[in-house]
């Protein structure tokens, strides 16, 4: 049965170590919350997108915790390790299952709306080609919006961003680049987290966030 809705995949990491670049900063337990709390804000943000009809959560880990997770989300559960191994298991299922297309969205982007999704769900319908977001730095890939089956091999992690294209290129695959600052910030490091912490003193709506509230605890407790 073929299904032309849209299934957003995003994947969540816990182990070996949640965000072992922000080690310097947060000790694990820290990390973990961090983790949890962009997680929570990604979902939200999903959840409020009109071109999403299904979301599902990617991991490895025997059990997700208790986080506060939308109505009508899906969990995929893998035994296999490693970010795009895990993330092509799930694609394929949703590929046999008979969805169209799909949106992954790394968990890690605190500042994203459902209008960003669906700009982007609109951009790659409209134009039929895959839609690859990069994050600030511009050369990591955020999100990727792209019809099914996989007409290439999916490349996150280091230096992806330039490695999806090459893999476009490779397979003659049409391809459009999206660009917003709520795509592209993904809390990752030191300079990140002083990134998105300005922003939210101009912006009261960042400040409502499950990340910047766990941020601003996880200071706090470091200053005591």
């Amino acid at each position: 049965m073929v299904n032309d809705g849209i299934v957003a995949i995003i994947p969540i990491r816990f182990v070996p170590s949640p965000k072992h670049r922000l080690a310097e900063v947060f000790d694990r337990p820290a990390r973990q919350k961090l983790t949890e709390a962009m997680l929570e804000d990604v979902l939200a943000a999903i959840e409020t997108s009109v071109g999403v009809t299904k979301i599902v959560v990617v991991t490895n880990n025997e059990e997700i915790p208790s986080i506060s997770l939308p109505k009508g989300f899906e969990v995929f559960k893998t035994r296999i390790i490693g970010l795009n191994a895990e993330l092509l298991e799930a694609v394929i299922s949703m590929t046999k299952d008979g969805w169209e297309r799909v949106i992954i969205v790394l968990a890690d982007l605190p500042l994203l709306k459902g209008e960003i999704i669906d700009q982007i769900i609109l951009q790659g319908k409209m134009q039929e080609q895959t839609i690859i977001a990069q994050d600030w730095r511009g050369t990591g890939t955020n999100i990727l919006f792209t019809k099914l089956p996989l007409q290439f091999h999916i490349n996150f992690g280091h230096q992806s961003f330039r490695t999806h294209i090459e893999e476009f290129e490779k397979h003659n695959h049409q391809w459009l680049s999206f660009h917003s600052l709520e795509s592209a910030l993904d809390i990752d490091d030191l300079e990140a987290i002083q990134k998105f912490m300005l922003l939210a003193q101009r912006e009261n709506a960042i400040k409502a966030t499950n990340t910047y509230q766990t941020l601003l605890t996880l200071q706090s407790k470091q200053n005591k």
